[in-house]
């Protein structure tokens, strides 16, 4: 088990120490904090010190501002650079893993990734668009009225949950959603799927901020947003004022059929008639959802679907043979993922989306 320290102790060192204790590889030592103040406080269960010179341990910067703490930490701590690790170093061996297990598939996308990992630490995302989002600006206000943070998404306002209480954290989080939706990633849903869809009630499963049914609003002669996590609705709600006339929000989340605390496919189509394109990405419930409605997606009440395939290990090949024995033609988004955040972290390579059509 390698020994590291820790530098920070915000949100981000918090979710760090999550992932550590699930991979089972690292123990920490010490945690470092540069805000005097933080000093002798506790962290988890570890007592809050500041930097000090030392050229053994690997320190992880907890932070999206590595580049710049990396700097502090070289000069006027004297730690060599060599040591100094952005906070995906925690997968490292995992890293290894996946390029042993993949350096042999003749998959020339899996290869592009492989390549990647030779010089860059394992993520989410795993190609050279990722670098670009790393230092990228991003414009975030503040509605002092509603208490909320909000930026524009494609020229719309789009307003964050209460839970990103300072700027710092809606900035990495919008961040994050432009290098997921970059058009080179694998989990870019394309916006030119639904750009055919000409009027037709579009439907947003698992909603979140609701940046996809705000793309889709133009197409759209009517928008359904399903999402039931409350901390959602209330920035969604603002987000949508101005649409209201043809937007639905829904307080509640897609289940399986024959289930009762939630919304099924079934009932949702009774209440929107057809449904030109539909966006699923709902935490891995999607392949579960999709097998107990054959019988519904065997019908052409649902034209055109998008389905996030990486939640689990089984997803791609499982949603595929659904939508595929319903009728449905389909296709994979480019590239491959890598998901850290299940039961437990797997050393491999997810497809990130399917798109089906009929």
């Amino acid at each position: 088990m390698e020994k590291i320290i820790l530098y920070g102790t915000g949100k981000k060192a918090e979710h760090l120490l999550e992932l550590l204790d699930k991979l089972k590889q690292f123990e920490i030592i010490e945690v470092w904090d540069n805000d005097e103040r933080k000093c002798k406080e506790q962290f988890s269960s570890f007592t809050i010190t500041k930097p000090q010179k030392q050229d053994e341990f690997a320190v992880l910067v907890a932070s999206t501002y590595y580049s710049q703490i990396k700097e502090n930490l070289e000069k006027e701590y004297q730690i060599d650079e060599k040591i100094i690790k952005p906070w995906n170093y925690c997968f490292h061996y995992i890293k290894e893993q996946i390029i042993g297990r993949y350096q042999e598939s003749e998959d020339v996308e899996i290869q592009s990734v492989i390549r990647f990992l030779e010089t860059e630490e394992l993520d989410v995302m795993n190609g050279a668009f990722r670098k670009k989002y790393e230092t990228i600006s991003v414009p975030i206000e503040r509605d002092e009225e509603k208490g909320l943070f909000y930026t524009y998404w494609h020229g719309k306002k789009m307003y964050l949950a209460a839970k990103f209480s300072t700027k710092r954290a809606a900035e990495n989080y919008v961040r994050g959603l432009m290098e997921e939706q970059d058009k080179d990633s694998p989990h870019f849903y394309g916006n030119s799927f639904y750009g055919n869809c000409q009027k037709g009630v579009v439907v947003d499963a698992g909603a979140a901020e609701g940046f996809w049914a705000l793309d889709a609003l133009e197409y759209a002669s009517q928008a359904v947003l399903l999402e039931g996590e409350p901390e959602w609705l209330e920035a969604l709600r603002y987000t949508f004022e101005p649409y209201q006339d043809k937007v639905k929000i829904i307080p509640q989340f897609l289940v399986k059929s024959g289930e009762k605390e939630g919304i099924t496919l079934s009932q949702l189509c009774r209440e929107t008639g057809k449904i030109a394109c539909m966006k699923m990405d709902i935490e891995g419930a999607e392949s579960g959802i999709l097998q107990s409605e054959s019988e519904l997606l065997e019908t052409n009440v649902i034209e055109r679907i998008l389905v996030c395939t990486y939640h689990q290990s089984s997803d791609a090949r499982d949603i595929k043979g659904t939508l595929e024995n319903a009728g449905y033609q389909t296709e994979f988004s480019q590239g491959y993922m890598f998901f850290p955040y299940g039961r437990e972290i797997e050393a491999e390579l997810r497809k990130g989306l399917i798109r089906a059509e009929k």
